[in-house]
């Protein structure tokens, strides 16, 4: 059973926005298109994972996916968890072409692909890592110590994997995802003893999605761009190049002569992605280059953004983190 299901990471989002407002001359430009591919190409890689756990017995483990924990102050990320009274799971998800090299003497990992060797992160040490931090997760909140496994699952079936001094134990650790399905099954098949009862696994499952919280994400800070550099007003849904003008009501698009009266609740998700976590009317003003006050308080208003007061003024936050997912542009990286 699903107790957490895969949805795009917020940090996809917020880079799909920066790439929406940040001009195509800008230094960074390359760096912030080349961050968003991995991340949406990692997303991939989980939503394959996803797709071939399906074919497990449903009620056999409760599967949480992108969970977000922290132990004595140090945060870490889990791909996929998967929880049985006999078993606990950890599955670090790659979406990786070419070959990948691993070399348990150094523990380093080198990707070949077109030609071209390159270093990466050896992720399994990062599923080792994880591995060890839910266990002390696991101590710290006084929960029977399940046995855990952690193993690296690759999307692409074509990757090819090796071992740079014949440890076979690599292929026991780096698998395919379409062969998770028989690892995991494996695995079942060397944990006999119940470790947890079904009612203590009730109240570890609850308490994981009680203590899941991302980390905060300022993609401005993070990648050093000045405020300055993001391009404001309201963008034109048919040429995004233009910036569309407040005429008689509505907004309009002097390029294709296109007239919206939503258009700019596209730039409202832009800025709390962007600046957040709410916007005041005056930074509405701003950010979508309106003059009129009353004109701003009105599509604020008018907005699914809830009004919180503050003293004498108010701010507009999202209702739910569902807000955030009713981005039309989602639908095109599905």
């Amino acid at each position: 059973m699903i107790k957490k299901e895969l949805t795009i990471p917020m940090r996809v989002l917020h880079y799909l926005a920066l790439l929406e407002r940040l001009p195509q001359t800008h230094p960074q430009r390359s760096k912030v298109e080349s961050d968003f591919a991995r991340l949406l190409a990692g997303y991939r890689g989980e939503k394959n994972l996803r797709y071939h756990l399906s074919f497990l017995p449903e009620n056999e483990y409760q599967i949480f996916f992108d969970l977000h924990l922290s132990v004595n102050n140090l945060e870490f990320q889990i791909d996929c968890l998967l929880l049985s009274p006999h078993l606990s799971l950890i599955i670090e998800s790659k979406n990786i072409a070419g070959t990948l090299i691993f070399d348990t003497r150094s523990e380093q990992c080198l990707r070949i692909y077109n030609g071209k060797e390159e270093g990466f992160p050896n992720p399994i040490l990062q599923a080792a890592r994880h591995r060890i931090l839910f266990q002390r997760w696991l101590k710290l909140h006084k929960f029977p110590l399940i046995p855990i496994e952690s193993f690296v699952s690759i999307a692409f079936p074509t990757t090819i994997i090796k071992s740079a001094n014949d440890d076979t134990s690599i292929y026991e650790k780096v698998i395919l995802a379409e062969s998770v399905i028989h690892k995991v099954e494996s695995l079942k098949q060397l944990y006999k003893k119940e470790f947890i009862k079904s009612n203590q696994l009730k109240f570890l499952c609850k308490a994981l999605l009680e203590k899941h919280s991302p980390s905060e994400f300022n993609i401005l800070e993070r990648l050093e761009i000045n405020n300055k550099d993001i391009i404001k007003g309201v963008k034109c849904p048919t040429c995004p190049s233009s910036i569309m003008k407040r005429k008689y009501g509505t907004w309009f698009c002097p390029r294709c002569e296109l007239h919206s009266k939503t258009a700019h609740e596209q730039t409202l998700l832009d800025y709390i992605l962007l600046f957040g976590p709410n916007i005041t009317n005056k930074q509405f003003r701003d950010f979508t280059l309106l003059s009129n006050r009353g004109t701003a308080a009105y599509l604020l208003s008018k907005s699914t953004l809830l009004p919180i007061q503050k003293g004498n003024k108010f701010l507009y936050q999202p209702p739910s983190i569902d807000w955030f997912y009713e981005d039309p542009r989602i639908k095109k990286l599905l």
